[in-house]
């Protein structure tokens, strides 16, 4: 049943995108991202996106969808100064240093160090539990955790291939 859901709200939130005029949108099931970009100054950039932060409000209500404003973030990638006064109805957007985008730790200087801690500690609580388990379970049933509790973490996200070597995880 959940599967359908999600293709009724893909269907339903398809033009989404072309309600916003210069942000790019990004969506995966109920979650979505805009990105938006501007060479000019960051008062510049902040009135794109809080434009494009109107619009997708007024397309949230003509849609009869409702948006969280309280869980609704941004990040700023890379050293130029930040935008100030991104806002959606007059409420003040909160700014933050790190996002997670498809289970991806992004930080605002894209060193992925938070990204690489997180996956290291899931891996090792994921080793712990294999380990306390490698006496009882035969070596192909420790094989099938492997790859269904450790693997994943190990295996997602390699487009992040050009992570620096000290960041490498040391188990």
């Amino acid at each position: 049943m959940w599967g359908s859901t999600s293709l009724l709200f893909i269907i339903y939130t398809n033009d989404l995108p072309g309600s916003i005029r210069s942000s790019k949108t990004v969506s995966f099931a109920d979650d979505t991202t805009l990105h938006a970009s501007s060479s000019q100054s960051s008062t510049h950039l902040s009135n794109i996106i809080n434009e494009d932060l109107k619009l997708l409000d007024q397309w949230f209500c003509a849609n009869t969808l409702s948006l969280n404003i309280s869980k609704t973030k941004y990040v700023v990638f890379g050293n130029r100064p930040v935008p100030e006064n991104i806002r959606i109805d007059g409420t003040p957007i909160e700014q933050e240093t790190s996002t997670t985008f498809l289970r991806v730790i992004i930080d605002q200087k894209l060193t992925w160090k938070e990204h690489v801690l997180w996956c290291k500690n899931r891996i090792s609580s994921s080793f712990y539990a294999l380990n306390s388990v490698k006496n009882i379970l035969p070596r192909t049933c420790l094989l099938h955790l492997y790859y269904a509790i450790i693997h994943p973490f190990i295996n997602y996200g390699l487009f992040c291939e050009d992570l620096p070597v000290s960041l490498t995880l040391n188990l």
